[in-house]
């Protein structure tokens, strides 16, 4: 993009961002930080995406060439940047970009023909124009009977055709299929014939504020599979609500890890089935910067120390796009204490990094209960998991091999977490069980 070109992508982390972050903690200007780095990195792989796709021989199919969709992000830009952020930042944008830039360098098989993959960059310029409110008219690729337009929702129209138009004249915005029309309500997040809108969850406490994206809808929502829309229902949706509402007070409470750079790094929250998960479940991806998997299986505290844990991932990662800290890190594998199977140094080193982030929090809680059930769960995950991050931490300082940074934010861990190694830890009564 002419203007995203010259802007955001000479990055410098301020000091005391860093040193923020490697207490295991960082508040919203270091997130900020980190979010800029995740948008230019987006940017140039959207870049390379065009460049790519535009040269191959097999595309366009039906729609658009590629570089008509940059054209479009380019308009969309000039009248609102924060419009063109939202659905760079968006988490699916970067499953979609990752996943389909394998695929056109022959590295992964697809689900679907490339042209409608590749096509999907024709909705991203389509949803960024309607949020920058520019007139336009632009085919995008559908799906059974679907289009997705992502970051806003999706339409449902009573046609089979790959392909299906977008328009938006004035204030009025509709997507088109022969004889069919879904028109788009002002809102983009509320419901209306044929459209679903992505709600938001919503958690305050204390004057903080976490409002995540709940997407049950997008295909590239989950990092680990294409997956169909699976619209919760109004029950399942209030029990989300609830139980993310409850969680997020927990998490608000705590101060080991600063719950506002929590908030600013969870973009959106994946819902995923019992089915595939029946006990409790989180995850995340550096392709998909601020969103976190989670299943229903969770109670409030289990539910917070999650999002805790990820967050912390996803902070990890996206540092680590922009200060190196580790030189390889992949050939040797070692012993992780938090999991049955052995990781390699990046992921032990993201494990540390998560659990210091639960350490605390735990500790947290542990300062704040009262005697009984609550507090003995505190003291057993509090003293499992300072245990569990020392022995990960000893082993990257005796194998890893880091960078000067690297070093650096090692040992700030280790001086936080000996901290908490230092603390004594309350009996728990010997009938005790975790649960």
């Amino acid at each position: 993009m002419t203007s995203s070109a010259t802007r955001g992508l000479n990055h410098r982390l301020p000091v005391q961002s860093f040193a923020e972050l490697a207490r295991g903690s960082g508040g919203p200007s270091a997130v900020a930080e980190l979010r800029s780095g995740q948008r230019s990195r987006a940017m140039l792989l959207l870049r390379a995406l065009v460049d790519i796709a535009s040269a191959h021989p097999a595309l366009p199919g039906p729609l658009r060439p590629p570089g008509e969709a940059w054209h479009l992000l380019v308009r969309a830009e000039n009248r609102s940047p924060a419009a063109v952020d939202r659905l760079l930042l968006h988490p699916p944008t970067g499953v979609w970009l990752n996943r389909c830039l394998r695929r056109l360098r022959g590295m992964e098989s697809g689900d679907g023909p490339l042209w409608s993959a590749v096509g999907h960059l024709h909705a991203v310029a389509a949803a960024a124009a309607l949020l920058a409110g520019i007139d336009f008219r632009g085919a995008v690729p559908a799906r059974e009977g679907a289009v997705m337009l992502p970051a806003l929702g999706l339409a449902r129209i009573p046609d089979t055709a790959d392909v299906a138009e977008v328009v938006r004249y004035g204030r009025k915005a509709a997507v088109l299929s022969g004889p069919y029309s879904v028109t788009l309500p002002a809102d983009f997040s509320e419901d209306a014939p044929g459209w679903h809108g992505l709600r938001r969850l919503r958690g305050e406490h204390e004057g903080i504020v976490c409002a995540p994206l709940v997407d049950d809808l997008d295909p590239y929502r989950d990092f680990l599979r294409i997956r169909d829309p699976e619209r919760l229902g109004d029950e399942e949706w209030q029990g989300w609500q609830k139980r993310f509402g409850n969680a997020w007070r927990l998490v608000s409470e705590q101060r080991q890890v600063d719950p506002r750079g929590i908030a600013a790094c969870l973009s959106s929250v994946v819902p995923v089935p019992y089915a595939a998960w029946p006990e409790p479940f989180s995850a995340s991806s550096p392709e998909a910067y601020g969103c976190v998997l989670l299943n229903g299986a969770t109670d409030p505290l289990t539910l917070a120390a999650a999002l805790v844990h990820e967050a912390q991932h996803i902070k990890l990662s996206a540092l680590m796009d922009l200060v190196p800290l580790i030189e390889g890190g992949l050939e040797e594998i070692h012993y992780a204490p938090w999991r049955l199977d052995p990781r390699p140094l990046r992921g032990l080193l993201q494990g540390v990094y998560a659990f210091l982030g639960v350490t605390g929090f735990w500790w947290d809680r542990l300062r704040r209960a009262e005697p009984g059930p609550a507090r003995d769960t505190a003291a057993f995950e509090f003293a499992l998991r300072r245990a569990q991050t020392a022995s990960g931490l000893r082993t990257l300082l005796a194998h890893a091999e880091l960078t000067p940074r690297g070093e650096e934010f090692l040992h700030r861990l280790e001086g936080r977490l000996a901290l908490w190694l230092a603390q004594r830890v309350p009996a728990v009564p010997g009938a005790w069980r975790r649960t």
